[in-house]
């Protein structure tokens, strides 16, 4: 998931660049005006993706939740075999039971800030 937010993000950041950059040379070489309007609509579109979306935030959070659950896995294994017990085990349980919550509800957060005045939240 990490990844793909990563990738989704830099791809439309790359579209809307390239788009709003279009414009303006379709624009100055005279182009038909249905070309020009369509890049434009193409850079408006991104705009309007990384609004609804937001892959940027979302692999911001999920890049932190990420570390987080490789933080507390290579925790516990580096404990000796010997003292990998059910108390061990129950730790690591409750360290990605919380990482899990704490990004759940920095989605939430994300969520009831976007959401227009007096609409629910959207869910995805």
């Amino acid at each position: 998931m990490r990844d793909n937010n990563r990738r989704l993000h830099r791809l439309v950041e790359l579209v809307a660049l390239a788009a709003a950059s279009g414009t303006v040379v379709a624009a100055g070489l005279r182009a038909e005006p249905w070309l020009t309007a369509t890049i434009a609509a193409v850079t408006l579109f991104c705009t309007g993706f990384r609004q609804v979306f937001g892959p940027g935030p979302r692999w911001a959070v999920a890049g932190h939740a990420w570390d987080a659950l490789r933080r507390a896995l290579d925790r516990y294994q580096l404990l000796p075999e010997a003292e990998r017990d059910e108390a061990a085990r129950a730790e690591l349980l409750a360290a990605v039971e919380a990482i899990r919550a704490d990004e759940t509800r920095q989605w939430a957060e994300r969520q009831r800030q976007q959401a227009p005045p007096g609409e629910p939240p959207a869910l995805p």
